[in-house]
């Protein structure tokens, strides 16, 4: 479901980038999340806005931090709870956006971010190495990376507000993920003990 979910994010982009400048203002207020948008009946619009882009490099970061942990939490739950997982996230991320502000949201930041926290959550004590700022390694336990994201999402939005960046989508997704793996029935035991059986069966 991870590759899946890539490919998916990928072509839409692929798509985007061949529309005229006017096509893509239609496709991005018919497919991006925005408040007018949802006003208008456009509810899809919670979901569709996770898989549209601005440009590459918002493309490329968040396919990244979504291929690591994405892989290991489908080989727990399974490819069909981890693209509700993703959904979740997404919904998650655009419902609290939209309570703060009106601008237009894109990108799966939102959905990012709960495969991120629930990945935290399931597995807290395992060992994650980070690239800071893609150069600087550093590596420290699961927990820390979910509670780092979720307090650095809810400070931001509290004191970068003049972003057109989601900070809010990104609490948002964060909250869901955790929520997910809490109410998912994958206990940090059942998941240990689902992981060791999987491999075992190869």
């Amino acid at each position: 479901m991870i590759p899946l979910l890539v490919g998916v994010n990928t072509a839409v982009f692929l798509f985007q980038s061949l529309l005229s400048e006017r096509g893509l203002l239609v496709f991005q207020h018919v497919f991006g999340l925005s408040r007018a948008g949802v006003e208008a009946g456009f509810w899809w619009e919670y979901i569709t806005y996770a898989f549209l882009h601005a440009n590459w490099f918002h493309l490329g970061v968040n396919m990244l931090l979504l291929w690591a942990p994405g892989r290991i939490i489908e080989r727990f739950i399974g490819p069909w709870r981890t693209l509700l997982l993703y959904i979740f996230g997404a919904v998650g991320g655009g419902l609290l956006q939209m309570l703060m502000g009106p601008q237009l949201l894109l990108g799966a930041s939102g959905a990012v971010c709960a495969v991120v926290v629930a990945f935290s959550t399931f597995f807290p004590s395992l060992n994650v190495l980070l690239l800071l700022f893609f150069v600087l390694p550093l590596e420290l336990r699961a927990k820390y990376l979910g509670w780092g994201l979720v307090v650095s999402s809810l400070l931001l939005l509290i004191f970068d507000r003049y972003t057109p960046i989601g900070h809010a989508a990104h609490l948002g997704g964060a909250l869901a993920g955790f929520l997910f793996a809490r109410v998912s029935g994958f206990s940090r035991l059942s998941a240990v003990e689902n992981w060791i059986f999987r491999q075992r069966a190869g």
